[in-house]
């Protein structure tokens, strides 16, 4: 397989390398804001790694799905960088479809590790019987009786960064479609998708210097939010 072509700097060769690169220009700038919460660059490069690392020892394999099935949050993109640095896909989960629609969804991407918000453990335990494959459940807040919190569950595990190899063919990130004419299909975005995009972006139609802030105002299941 071709290795992924450089994204938009020569620094930039696959879509981790978008979180590395401003870890290490403007470590202390800040790259997410959520409620009271700001992560600078640095601290989503090490989160991220302590994610690559978590999923890597729960045995999460080269290209296999990760179910997220939560609205908007921050730890969403430590868990997507998260993934992508243990060369695995993410798969976000629409939370506006009907339980047996997203048991279908997580059925059908071979979930077998899933990050879920809080507002919606008990419709996945609800499924456990439809699920039998999703064998590892983390949720995205802390407090749950039987599954660790996200950054309690990624706070075991060491923050150097696993630096997978990644090619142009490689998943970046598996959407399904609404379904309105029969299942949900998933649609999968590569890393020369991504690459494009950025490349388009840079260029074109989203100008945006350090400092700039930008709202993620669309659902994280939907391409525009992701």
């Amino acid at each position: 397989m071709p290795e992924a072509q450089s994204i938009v700097l020569p620094e930039l060769s696959c879509a981790a390398d978008v979180v590395r690169y401003h870890a290490r220009v403007r470590p202390d700038a800040v790259a997410l804001v959520f409620q009271d919460e700001q992560i600078t660059y640095a601290e989503l490069d090490a989160l991220s790694s302590q994610c690559a690392q978590a999923l890597i020892a729960a045995g999460v394999k080269q290209g296999e799905r990760v179910g997220s099935l939560a609205r908007g949050n921050a730890d969403f993109f430590i868990l997507w960088f998260g993934c992508l640095k243990a060369g695995a896909c993410l798969n976000p989960v629409n939370w506006r479809l009907a339980p047996p629609e997203i048991a279908f969804i997580l059925k059908d991407a071979g979930c077998r590790l899933a990050v879920i918000g809080a507002d919606y453990s008990g419709m996945i335990e609800a499924l456990a019987g439809d699920l039998p494959d999703l064998s590892t459940r983390i949720q995205f807040e802390p407090g749950h009786a039987a599954w660790p919190g996200f950054r309690d569950w990624i706070g075991a595990h060491s923050d150097v960064d696993p630096m997978r190899t990644a090619q142009a063919d490689d998943d970046v990130i598996q959407l399904y479609t609404s379904g309105t004419t029969g299942l949900p299909k998933g649609v999968q975005l590569t890393e020369a998708n991504y690459a494009a995009c950025f490349k388009s972006a840079s260029t074109a139609w989203a100008l945006i210097e350090p400092g700039d802030s930008v709202l993620v105002c669309m659902p994280l299941f939907h391409v525009a939010g992701a």
